[in-house]
């Protein structure tokens, strides 16, 4: 809870912003002068829009929360993978900590193609190269 707190702030400023920028494109005006209603404006049109920019900043916070996780193991006391992080760099336990980095590398990747693939889904324009 605590480390997503942080990144809920930035997401949420991100999507507004997104939102904002989206709701003065002339396909929502022009959805507007068809008739639609405003819930299906910003059902159909505005909010599929304003997801892509929030898509990839949720895919990036999650560097962030993994490393906060140190941090806040530590000062709450749970005996988490952070926790367990200070103590091998105290015990100079190099192939743990090799171990831990490698995993959070490959937690970092794998969200981002993830978020990359929901892109895609999202946006017709992107095209795979």
């Amino acid at each position: 809870m605590t480390l997503a707190l942080g990144s809920l702030a930035g997401v949420s400023l991100v999507m507004r912003s997104s939102l904002i920028d989206t709701m003065t494109e002339d396909f929502v005006v022009t959805a507007r002068a068809k008739g639609l209603s405003e819930r299906q404006v910003l059902l159909r049109h505005i909010f599929p829009n304003g997801l892509p920019p929030m898509v990839s900043l949720i895919a990036l916070d999650l560097a962030f929360i993994i490393g906060g996780a140190y941090q806040v193991e530590v000062v709450f006391g749970y005996r988490g993978i952070g926790y367990r992080t200070i103590q091998a760099i105290d015990d100079l336990d190099y192939p743990l900590l090799q171990f831990i980095i490698v995993i959070g590398g490959v937690a970092i990747v794998l969200a981002n193609l993830v978020s990359d693939f929901i892109l895609l889904r999202l946006d017709p324009r992107i095209k795979i190269a």
